[in-house]
């Protein structure tokens, strides 16, 4: 498993930048890569929720049923800075209520 935290504006430009500083102005999306052993296999569908924390607290969740049929499977989610305000954040991926991947980034204004 592998995961990118990054910026609209980087998606823009066909690159996937690391980053975990963002300003008030900026799209944050966050990439989960799911991969198992035989490529041939084919899990179906599963449900994944992605969970933002404001200092521990849920500000935000997003959630949608996904189809794993291939590997390695992409995963994403994106919210607006300014919808999410200025602070300390994680983000994680859950698949089946299992955490696939998390990360933690700051805001400022």
């Amino acid at each position: 498993m592998n995961k990118i935290l990054t910026s609209a504006e980087s998606l823009k430009y066909g690159k996937k930048s690391p980053a975990d500083n963002f300003k008030l102005q900026d799209e944050i999306v966050f990439y989960v890569y799911v991969k198992w052993e035989d490529p041939a296999q084919k899990y179906g569908s599963h449900p994944v929720v992605w969970n933002w924390y404001l200092d521990g607290k849920l500000v935000s969740r997003g959630s949608k049923d996904v189809n794993f049929d291939k590997t390695p499977k992409e995963l994403w989610t994106h919210r607006s800075a300014s919808a999410l305000g200025v602070g300390h954040f994680r983000v994680e991926t859950l698949v089946d209520g299992k955490e696939v991947g998390s990360t933690e980034f700051e805001i400022t204004e």
